[in-house]
């Protein structure tokens, strides 16, 4: 009896499953980093090739952003050193006639090199009416309707100025200006190339209207005119084609 409860312990000793030794905490962290560093390199590349190609792309963000500050310093550079002519001074004149009232415009170069192709030109009118965004700016004259002749073909050098030519309109003296009965305008403009770039023309327009006319006592057929900007035709390049301007023919 006790020999057969020995061996049945005996054969149950020899198919029991030995217990698992418990895992370190030494062995988790182990654990737990590889996997990570599996699922990086599943996403970033081998770990060998990480580091050139971290280097590869520092380096061509830091080319392209050079690349980027060259091109803005070199953008920023034209815009200060070439050619723009503004209207600097408006002269106004009265003829030997005192229905006669004429205006002459100094163009000024403000950049620190010469102009290319400058044409200038002068259209004066008098109106019934006022200017308004409309109105399209002709270069015309009542006398030779958009005759190319007439414009000014000049050179401006650095920082230098430039004279047009004088035009005249006819006025009734009898007549308040600005009051409904007759406006009195003058707009024209300055085209041009600066030497960085041959094939950007540049245009800047202006519009003045003459609103009093002040006679002199001393000498009635040598009045006073006065002028002052319109409120459209007064702008340069991207500014004029944004008003809706058409360019010169």
């Amino acid at each position: 009896m006790s020999e057969n409860i020995g061996e049945t312990a005996s054969h149950s000793d020899s198919n029991s499953t030995p217990p698992k030794p418990q895992e370190s905490k030494y062995s988790k962290a182990k654990r737990a980093v590889c996997k990570y560093c599996q699922e990086s390199t599943r996403h970033l590349g081998n770990p060998k090739t990480l580091i050139p190609n971290l280097t590869f792309l520092a380096v061509a963000i830091y080319t392209a952003l050079t690349g980027f500050q060259l091109k803005i310093a070199q953008e920023s550079l034209t815009d200060s050193q070439r050619a723009f002519m503004f209207p600097d001074t408006f002269w106004t004149y009265t003829w030997i006639k005192p229905d006669r009232v004429g205006m002459q415009i100094l163009w000024k170069n403000s950049g620190n090199t010469p102009t290319r192709n400058l044409t200038v030109w002068i259209v004066t009118t008098n109106l019934q009416r006022k200017l308004d965004s409309s109105f399209s700016f002709p270069d015309n004259i009542p006398a030779k309707p958009n005759d190319k002749s007439l414009w000014v073909r000049s050179f401006v050098g650095p920082q230098a100025d430039f004279s047009s030519q004088i035009v005249a309109v006819a006025y009734n003296p009898k007549s308040p200006i600005d009051s409904g009965h007759q406006y009195i305008y003058f707009w024209g403009w300055a085209r041009y190339n600066d030497i960085f770039d041959s094939k950007t023309v540049h245009l800047t327009r202006f519009c003045e209207e003459i609103y009093a006319i002040i006679p002199d006592p001393k000498n009635i057929a040598l009045p006073t005119a006065y002028a002052r900007q319109c409120n459209y035709g007064n702008c340069a390049d991207d500014e004029c084609r944004a008003e809706g301007i058409p360019p010169p023919s």
